[in-house]
């Protein structure tokens, strides 16, 4: 048998939008096996009566609810915060051109949401899910030394 080992942190990050209550024993019962689940959030508009059946579950597993409004009817949301967040990053990050180095965006996203991780958005890395996210412009630049950096901005 295989014991969780403590040093391993979990962060358990839900969109109670998209995901159905009615898994979270298993989730939670999987992941202890790899670690200790130390951050559990739940992002979802907690005033809709949607997501009735995840506040019976919120103490239950100890997820720390994050409000998110829906300000847009049929719009999800929590993507809509994580396309905010996105561009407020990128925007503290641009130079005088609008373009913000990719390196400099994903360390300002560890700094304001340390729980952040673009694999929790379905994207293995950083850059896929910015692709992804059609607001963005991409573009790559070579340094003196030889090196490639990617540059996001804001499309206009």
């Amino acid at each position: 048998m295989q014991y969780p080992n403590p040093d391993n942190h979990i962060a358990v990050l839900i969109d109670a939008e998209n995901v159905s209550p009615s898994n979270i024993e298993g989730v939670l019962q999987e992941l202890s096996k790899y670690g200790t689940t130390s951050v559990r959030r739940i992002y979802g508009d907690w005033s809709s009566p949607q997501l009735a059946e995840w506040r019976g579950k919120i103490q239950q597993h100890s997820l720390k609810p994050q409000q998110q409004f829906s300000f847009t009817k049929g719009k999800n949301s929590s993507d809509i915060a994580l396309v905010n967040l996105l561009r407020s990053v990128i925007v503290a990050s641009e130079d005088e051109d609008g373009w913000a180095q990719l390196s400099s965006i994903g360390a300002t996203l560890r700094n304001r949401s340390p729980e952040f991780d673009s694999r929790n958005w379905g994207y293995v890395k950083l850059k896929d899910l910015t692709k992804a996210v059609d607001l963005f412009e991409m573009g790559r630049v070579q340094t003196v030394s030889g090196h490639t950096n990617i540059r996001v901005r804001i499309k206009k």
